[in-house]
């Protein structure tokens, strides 16, 4: 991943990329809602429970639901 990252031109990419880093300087906190969800997510990894998609398939179910608007 950080591989396609350092390689990537995407500017879209490249700013959300800049602005997670600005966040960080920041020191900025999560609430505790989102610390919950992530605690959430993270048992769900852990468990096994969570599903995981490649890009390919992320892509081919973006296509198939906006094609169902």
């Amino acid at each position: 991943m950080a591989q396609k990252l350092l390689q990537t031109e995407d500017k879209h990419i490249l700013k959300a990329i800049e602005l997670l880093f600005s966040q960080e300087e920041e020191n900025f906190e999560l609430t505790t809602v989102q610390k919950r969800e992530l605690d959430k997510r993270l048992a769900e990894v852990e468990s096994g429970k969570a599903k995981f998609f490649s890009l390919a398939e992320v892509k081919k179910l973006v296509r198939k639901n906006a094609r169902k608007k």
